[in-house]
């Protein structure tokens, strides 16, 4: 029950030790060390500097009219999910990589009203982040923006949350 290590912004810190049976000491994580430490105009900067910019369509609804009906029915259900404040709400977009999901989701957000971010993404290097790093940078965004009812998380690669083992 402990929302900051859950949401990884705390963690424990194994190399320090308070003797018998409490082997660890409470650390800012390395992912949030620059941005708790930074200067920041305003909460959005901050939450920015936490979790990214929002996304931006890159291609107009339009250009997803093959898919047919389905894209219509996950932005109706989005739309109604979000003018209610209903939480926890997930459109699966499931198919080979390099197929457009990821622009699907960017455009249905937009479609929706939604601000979208993205979870998880390629490191600033362009490396692939590892499970774990996508699974907490996933509880961040969430924890930061449950309380918004505009926005939406895209987590890519979603099986690296899906096949995580239970701890």
């Amino acid at each position: 029950g402990a929302p900051l290590l859950i949401c990884g912004l705390i963690e424990l810190d194994p190399d320090e030790s308070y003797g018998i049976g409490f082997a660890s000491v409470l650390a800012i994580s390395q992912a949030a060390a620059g941005p708790m430490f930074a200067a920041h105009v305003d909460r959005d900067a901050w939450r920015a500097a936490l979790i990214g910019r929002p996304c931006q369509p890159d291609l107009p609804w339009s250009c997803f009219d093959h898919l047919g009906e389905a894209p219509q029915l996950a932005a109706r259900v989005l739309t109604a999910a979000a003018s209610v404040g209903e939480a926890g709400v997930h459109i699966l977009l499931f198919g080979p990589p390099g197929t457009g999901k990821s622009q699907l989701a960017r455009a249905l957000a937009a479609r929706a009203g939604l601000t979208l971010y993205a979870a998880g993404e390629a490191s600033e290097a362009g490396e692939e982040p590892s499970r774990a790093t996508r699974s907490a940078a996933l509880r961040l965004s969430l924890a930061l923006l449950r309380h918004r009812r505009d926005a939406a998380v895209l987590l890519d690669e979603a099986e690296d949350v899906l096949d995580a083992p239970r701890s």
